[in-house]
């Protein structure tokens, strides 16, 4: 059983096996949905969520940082403080200066845009999680080979340091965005999926069941808990002690064994 929590952990238990954790709650979800780890196909998940038409890629607000020979993320998603007035004024400036290029946005949260690629090249790309400080070289020799995502991220960032009105108050100031996210998702069709999200719900039944723990659960299920300060995790913990279950909060990450029935016994 894969469980799946939008929120931080402070420390992993002391009897529990680490797993690597992709950062946020719906790329860990498509991680236990089977997907490659360097190619989660998160922009086709919110496409569907919007009904929209197309191919579309996820492009996030960053701060990034150069060096004398090479450059890197350093910070993104709440790490900026963004506004929702403050998203809003970048996500139209950056969409006005896209139109020249034939290229339609769509706003998703403060953090999160989308991106139609519609005749545009192809892209290679890694979810923002897995570039925060790590060297972007390598990636961006790989994005693109006619360079096009290349050029357009250099331009973005010209555009984003020249502009002299935005908020000076952030802690880092957005100055580029990120791309990746792109590939087609499909809904699992061998594992129960259930979640306390209404909106997914409202949006993906039948693909989606409510979580629900007066009824059993499958030992393969998939819970993703995106209200976790409604769920007594504790209580779940012990719920779930009998099964192996792999646990993802966004910063961390673990599985946890079935507790045998003299552990039982013995804790008795």
């Amino acid at each position: 059983m894969d469980v799946i929590i939008n929120a931080d952990r402070e420390l992993a238990p002391p009897d529990s096996q680490l797993l690597a954790t992709e950062g946020h709650h719906l790329l860990n979800f498509l991680r236990c949905a089977g997907y490659d780890a360097n190619y989660l196909p998160i922009a086709d998940l919110l496409r569907q969520y919007h009904q929209l038409e197309g191919e579309w890629l996820v492009m996030m607000p960053v701060h990034w940082q150069a060096t004398h020979n090479d450059a890197m993320i350093i910070a993104f998603g709440n790490e900026l403080a963004l506004s929702e007035e403050e998203s809003r004024a970048l996500f139209n400036q950056i969409s006005t200066f896209l139109q020249e290029d034939g290229l339609d946005l769509y706003y998703h949260d403060a953090n999160t845009w989308l991106v139609n690629l519609k005749d545009k090249p192809s892209i290679t790309s890694k979810p923002v999680w897995q570039m925060q400080n790590q060297s972007m070289m390598s990636v961006l020799a790989t994005m693109d080979k006619s360079l096009y995502w290349q050029r357009l991220l250099t331009e973005l960032q010209m555009l984003l340091n020249a502009d002299t009105t935005k908020e000076q108050s952030l802690r880092l100031p957005v100055n580029g965005v990120w791309f990746f996210g792109n590939g087609t998702f499909s809904w699992p069709v061998n594992r129960d999926i259930m979640t306390d999200d209404e909106q997914l719900l409202t949006h993906f039944s039948p693909a989606l069941k409510p979580l629900d723990f007066d009824k059993p659960i499958a030992n393969n299920a998939i819970l993703l808990i995106n209200y976790p300060e409604k769920i007594n995790i504790d209580w779940l913990e012990t719920t779930l002690s009998k099964q192996k279950v792999s646990w993802f909060w966004n910063n961390i990450a673990y599985s946890t064994a079935k507790k045998s029935w003299w552990k039982w016994f013995a804790k008795g």
